[in-house]
């Protein structure tokens, strides 16, 4: 099958990131569970969202995310099982080159040609999506979804749109087997 796998908070922890690093320069106190929503402009006062907005596009933020526990070891099962897996992420042009060497240097078995850069990830032709974002799993009905479970993706009823929730990334190979006995 081919796999259609988000980067940010899918498989490295940048909102986790992003917050402490706004927390510690302007003296706030925001967890990940303050993040009720895909839009932070939704959940913050305008003026810190704008600046935590600022700090996506700084250089030198992917030298300070990590993949997310157990994310390294499931993509290379999957890709040793026959997946297609691709890292398909809406990249801040800033900072998209740091981002490919992050990818290098903590999955380095996924091939460069299988990152891409794509805004509208449900144009991507995938027989899964694995995302954080309900939006973009919504936006399309012809895949099969994985909802990789963040506080800004609780607001949805899963049954109705056929969406595996998924807590960790073994309920994402659990989630992708089942998927695979089905096709």
């Amino acid at each position: 099958m081919v796999l259609c796998v988000d980067v940010d908070d899918v498989i490295c922890n940048l909102q986790e990131v992003v917050v402490n690093l706004f927390n510690k320069r302007h003296n706030s106190h925001y967890t990940l569970n303050d993040f009720t929503e895909y839009d932070i402009m939704n959940v913050l006062p305008t003026q810190d969202a704008l600046a935590m907005k600022d700090i996506y596009g700084e250089s030198g933020l992917y030298n300070k995310v990590r993949p997310i526990p157990g994310s390294q070891e499931a993509l290379e099962k999957l890709i040793n099982l026959g997946h297609q897996v691709y890292l398909v992420t809406a990249a801040v042009p800033k900072t998209y080159g740091e981002k490919v060497s992050f990818i290098k240097r903590f999955f380095p078995y996924i091939d460069e040609s299988h990152i891409v850069s794509m805004k509208h990830k449900w144009m991507f032709k995938a027989d899964v999506m694995i995302e954080d974002n309900l939006q973009t799993l919504l936006a399309k009905p012809n895949y099969h979804r994985i909802c990789f479970n963040m506080p800004w993706n609780q607001s949805n009823k899963d049954y109705v749109y056929d969406i595996h929730r998924c807590y960790n990334w073994n309920d994402v190979l659990v989630a992708i087997n089942k998927i695979s006995e089905l096709e």
